[in-house]
């Protein structure tokens, strides 16, 4: 597999590196105390958790132990093949020793992987200095490594805190849809488009049209209508939805199934033009040739579209924005991480109106440097949406 792309595309590329250089070397700022009160957190936590599990298989029980979990399930009645995080999910209400298990690993994990290995890379200054680059990538977006900051657990977030202290904020902004509102733009859905033009929230309207929810629906409503999207647009099988939605419901299938016509049309032009000529392209000039074809490569074709797409917006975005702040004199606000469709500043509060009138001005209406860096008239308004904090969340 290779991949051709214009002198746009390429030069972007190029162009991005200084900018990603300059975060690296700026880093982020984490609290070691935050970090280790998380630590002491988990471990209290793994404590209790531990306890339920001796009083269920016994204060010898190891439920590290794969033979020993295995044998314990099989011998209370579960029939399964492995004891794999994702075997254990699927089986996961078949007893209550396994949603206990898979609480430890998870608690296991937040506390090697993220206390522990973080705290390996904290220099002097309190600053992780993550790897960002795209070696590996197929879809120019970035990846993070020693230690990988991308994946960081909601949890986790809050220990990174401005360098500057009391006086210092966090600023991010987010692109609004990022991907939805590119695969209105491709496959020019009606229900799509017309959800976008008109300002409405694409998953308040995903609950309303399947589960008939109101229009001041509340906060897990709408998380719902969320997961009933990503199950239209990325095409969940049955019993995949019903996994999503936590029960069999036909009604509700057959209406995800038929919510954005497009968009399974296009989809499936999508593949045609992959199998007739070994070829496709995103709709901003990033083309792909592929030798031979697979099944993994028809799964992700859509997904490799749509996030090379998304990160080139955000590359342009992030570069007007950190331009624009330079020429302002504000080079104390730093460009501190870049996680695929949002990007974060560490900023002093006595810079934060600035940067803020900067990032919103530009990130209010992207279309029109979406056109000039691409050519590209986008059929649906694309923004982004800023935040300022304490701490990343």
């Amino acid at each position: 597999m290779g991949f051709r792309s214009n002198e746009t595309v390429i030069n972007l590329t190029m162009d991005y590196i200084p900018y990603i250089s300059k975060m690296i070397q700026n880093g982020m700022y984490i609290d070691l105390d935050a970090l280790v009160d998380k630590k002491f957190e988990i471990m209290a936590q793994t404590a209790v958790v531990m306890a339920q599990v001796r009083e269920m298989a016994g204060p010898d029980f190891n439920p590290g132990s794969w033979q020993q979990l295995l044998k314990f399930l099989r011998a209370n009645g579960v029939k399964i093949r492995d004891t794999a995080e994702g075997t254990l999910a699927e089986h996961e209400s078949d007893h209550p020793m396994i949603p206990l298990v898979l609480k430890l690993r998870g608690l296991n994990k937040l506390e090697s992987t993220y206390c522990d290995g973080y705290a390996k890379w904290i220099d002097k200054d309190f600053l992780i200095h993550s790897k960002f680059g795209v070696q590996g990538t197929e879809t120019t977006r970035l990846n993070s490594k020693d230690p990988n900051l991308q994946n960081t657990p909601r949890s986790i977030r809050p220990c990174f805190k401005s360098r500057y202290g009391a006086e210092g904020v966090m600023l991010s902004s987010d692109l609004s849809a990022l991907e939805y509102r590119e695969i209105a733009h491709c496959s020019r859905d009606k229900k799509l488009l017309d959800i976008f033009r008109n300002s409405r929230d694409i998953h308040k309207e995903a609950a309303k049209y399947v589960l008939g929810y109101p229009d001041d629906m509340i906060k897990e409503q709408r998380k719902e209508g969320k997961t009933l999207n990503y199950a239209a647009v990325y095409g969940a099988g049955e019993e995949k939805v019903y996994k999503l939605i936590g029960r069999r419901d036909q009604g509700v299938y057959k209406r995800i199934k038929g919510m954005y016509p497009g968009v399974d049309e296009w989809k499936e032009e999508v593949l045609q033009e992959l199998n007739r000529n070994k070829h496709i392209s995103n709709f901003l000039g990033y083309e792909w040739d592929f030798e031979f074809m697979d099944q993994n490569i028809e799964r992700e074709v859509v997904n490799r579209v749509i996030q090379s797409a998304g990160h080139m917006i955000l590359m342009v975005y992030l570069m007007e924005v950190d331009d624009n702040l330079t020429d302002a004199g504000l080079t104390d606000v730093l460009l501190v991480n870049e996680n695929h469709d949002s990007f974060m500043y560490d900023c002093p509060k006595e810079n934060l109106e600035k940067a803020s009138l900067i990032v919103n001005t530009i990130g209010s209406d992207l279309n029109p440097l979406i056109e000039k860096a691409f050519g590209v008239k986008m059929r649906v308004p694309m923004f982004a949406e800023m935040e300022v904090t304490e701490t990343w969340t």
